[in-house]
């Protein structure tokens, strides 16, 4: 191999890593939620093919109640945490199994909480560092958390589907898992339910047996025999409305 093809191999290489990186980024935006955060300057001079500007992201925090009551927190104070997004910002909720750790440090005059795991940022060799900033600015950046979520709130009592005569795909709207037969049971017959996609090897839709589940929020295909209304109901007591 000719150092012409070398180094056009070691440039394909580096375009396959810095696409990979990007197509991560584009990934994490679209399926996780991001949130604006302030960030205090950590070790900006490491000069890495230009420089890498490394910034610590200062977060609120939740503490156990106990660890609240101790009063004003010391300067090596540390705990666990698992991270959360919480009304437009970024909140520390105290975890000792969490996977990120925070640290009450010293910001300018004030103290704050941070991670202690600085966050590396990108610039070119001859840009003025943006995480130095004269006093009254700050310097905020979007991140990214991930995590799962829940989302909280009341289900309806009922829901109303309205079936025609033949096949319908419609989500499953209940709350919690049912048998075919439990679910339809209201419905005129004969009724068949298979799943909304095909199997992965190519293999027919068959309809489901009636003692297989319908899961919540998933879709399905029904076949109705005539137009009707297909009626879920909630459990009245798990506070429906």
């Amino acid at each position: 191999m000719n150092a012409l093809a070398k180094g056009l191999l070691v440039g394909a290489v580096q375009v396959l890593l810095v696409a990979s990186v990007g197509a991560k980024f584009v990934y994490d935006r679209a399926n996780y939620p991001r949130v604006w955060v302030e960030t205090a300057p950590y070790d900006p001079d490491l000069p890495i093919r230009g420089r890498y500007v490394s910034v610590a992201v200062l977060v609120d925090v939740q503490r156990e109640p106990s660890a609240e009551a101790t009063g004003r927190p010391g300067a090596d104070e540390v705990f666990g945490s698992r991270l959360a997004v919480r009304d437009g910002r970024l909140l520390a909720i105290e975890d000792a199994d969490g996977g990120h750790w925070v640290v009450n440090a010293r910001c300018g005059a004030a103290r704050c909480w941070r991670l202690t795991e600085p966050v590396a940022y990108f610039i070119p060799e001859h840009v003025e560092d943006p995480s130095r900033r004269p006093a009254g600015e700050a310097l905020w950046v979007e991140v990214t958390v991930a995590g799962t979520y829940r989302v909280a709130g009341r289900v309806p009592c009922r829901t109303d589907i309205p079936l025609a005569a033949g096949w319908n795909l419609v989500g499953y709207p209940a709350m919690a898992p049912a048998t075919v037969q439990d679910a339809t049971s209201g419905l005129s017959g004969p009724v068949a339910v298979q799943d909304y996609m095909a199997p992965e090897d190519g293999t027919p839709m068959v309809p489901m047996t009636p003692s297989e589940r319908l899961e919540p929020m998933r879709g399905y295909w029904i076949r109705s025999p005539v137009a009707q209304t297909w009626g879920l109901v909630n459990d009245p007591g798990a506070g429906c409305v």
